[in-house]
């Protein structure tokens, strides 16, 4: 049995584009412990600390600060404040944190 390729292609391209928006995530709720987790970790490395559903976000680079924590980390409220702008635009960088707490 001979099988088209005008049939095949389509079918393959189907499966793959099908399969491809199973694996789509939505992005997490503006104000979640999750989407300050993601955005914190677009700028630098986060470490999470988890008891349970709670948790903690610290970064190393900005001397071990913590920055937010949530009750549920999963899907719950950031109990923290970050400030975006300043993170985006790089103040908080390590270069920068030295400079500005060392004497010379």
């Amino acid at each position: 049995m001979k099988v088209s390729t005008q049939i095949v292609i389509p079918m393959i391209t189907a499966v793959a584009v099908l399969s491809g928006c199973q694996t789509m995530k939505t992005p997490p709720a503006e104000g979640s412990f999750a989407s300050d987790q993601m955005f914190l970790k677009n700028y630098t490395d986060v470490v999470i600390l988890k008891e349970g559903d709670s948790a903690i976000a610290v970064v190393p680079e900005y001397q071990g600060r913590v920055m937010t924590s949530s009750f549920d980390y999963k899907k719950g409220p950031s109990l923290g404040w970050i400030n975006r702008p300043v993170i985006e635009k790089g103040f908080l960088s390590a270069g920068i944190i030295i400079r500005l707490i060392s004497p010379g």
